[in-house]
């Protein structure tokens, strides 16, 4: 299943909703374990929701969001853009603040597709789960090292993150 399957493109604000979808569907196949239960919940899918609504709405040069689809459905997303100011002593300017790729299409080459739209080659940080070594070791052929910064996530509470730089 090559990314011939596939197309790639900028949302617009038509397809916020199905992209918060994806988004809380990526949330609950990569964390759900990890997330107190009924964690997510309508106020979590209602807060991605009103994300993707405002990242849609207002497009601006300082950020990048691309999704993928597959026979017209959203099947991924990334999103990067400066790094917020409530982040612990930022290192890079840019930050990678999602991406996700359904369970179904991993190891297709989607989530490298969204990866080099976002970002490119840009030098970068992201926080990723501690207890994701596949996101870890992709971020890691792409580049990334843990700077060795942890923290808990505040989105996500009880989740332990780790910063990554390029």
């Amino acid at each position: 299943m090559g990314l011939v399957h596939y197309s790639f493109r900028v949302p617009t604000s038509a397809d916020a909703s199905a992209v918060a979808s994806v988004h809380v569907e990526g949330w609950r196949q990569t964390y759900g374990p990890l997330l107190p239960d009924g964690y997510i919940n309508d106020e979590v899918i209602a807060a991605k929701v009103a994300l993707w609504e405002a990242l849609t709405a207002n497009p601006s040069p300082e950020r990048a969001l691309q999704i993928a689809e597959r026979r017209g459905a959203i099947i991924g997303l990334a999103f990067a853009g400066p790094t917020l100011p409530d982040e612990a002593e930022p290192k890079r300017p840019l930050s990678l603040h999602a991406l996700y790729v359904l369970s179904a299409h991993h190891g297709t080459g989607v989530g490298q597709q969204l990866l080099e739209g976002v970002l490119g080659n840009q030098p970068a940080e992201l926080w990723v789960a501690v207890e994701n070594p596949r996101a870890q070791a992709f971020y890691r052929r792409n580049g990334f090292d843990s700077d060795g910064v942890t923290r808990v996530d505040e989105d996500t509470p009880g989740l332990p993150v780790m910063r990554m730089l390029r």
